[in-house]
């Protein structure tokens, strides 16, 4: 079992055919949950850059108890397209991305001895 993160930044390629708005919808209704579905990660938490000048505005990050899920089918068949995001309907065309997957190394805990509320495993 390798424990880590799923971390994607995200954001509209062309703003003229996919709004930020439109896009927040699609990732909040639709992507959103076609991830956490995939069975890999057991939730996720959003961010949106406090830098307007930011190329990716958008960070979500995704916590899998087991990297190693990743290959498994039904993480590689999140939907890849949707009717909301215009152009190509795809959105590996449709957005710049980073995705990245990070292994748990260490984990730190207050001086209480008390897990932090961010990471859960």
């Amino acid at each position: 079992m390798a424990p880590g993160i799923l971390w994607a930044g995200t954001a509209p390629k062309n703003s003229s055919t996919l709004s930020d708005s439109t896009f927040n919808k699609w990732y909040d209704t639709v992507h959103l949950g076609d991830v956490l579905d995939s069975g890999v990660p057991d939730f996720a938490l959003r961010y949106k850059s406090t830098k307007k000048e930011d190329e990716i505005q958008y960070t979500a990050i995704y916590h899998c108890p087991d990297l190693n899920d990743m290959s498994k089918p039904e993480f590689a068949n999140i939907p890849k397209t949707s009717d909301l995001l215009g152009g190509s309907n795809d959105w590996r065309e449709e957005l710049k991305l980073d995705i990245r997957a990070y292994e748990l190394i260490q984990q730190f805990e207050g001086p209480s001895g008390k897990k932090s509320s961010f990471i859960i495993l």
